[in-house]
């Protein structure tokens, strides 16, 4: 199993995908520095309950990746996590939430 981010472009349906870890690793490094941090919506990434992301949620799950990104930076085991925080953020930077509706699971 694995967890990613979708969105769909809500114009055409059309649906894409961003890896975001498999489950194992989500559950083995995701988790704890998640929870280490308090993150509250980071730490749901996996769980299916956010199936649809509401607008005002965007921000927060920046904000949290962000976050997480600069507490595991210098840590040669979060490498792989930094490189996919980069392409949710990217995803977020470069579509149109008036356009487009995501999810994680």
């Amino acid at each position: 199993m694995s967890v990613e981010m979708g969105i769909t472009n809500k114009r055409t349906g059309e649906y894409r995908t961003v890896p975001v870890a498999t489950l194992q690793a989500f559950r083995d490094y995701w988790l704890p520095a998640s929870k280490a941090l308090g993150l509250r919506l980071v730490s749901r990434l996996q769980d299916g309950s956010l199936t649809t992301v509401e607008t005002e949620q965007i921000p927060v799950i920046v904000d949290e990746l962000k976050r997480l990104r600069a507490s595991v930076v210098d840590r040669q085991e979060y490498v792989g996590i930094i490189a996919r925080i980069d392409g949710i953020l990217q995803t977020f930077e470069t579509t149109d939430s008036a356009e487009s509706e995501y999810d994680f699971g």
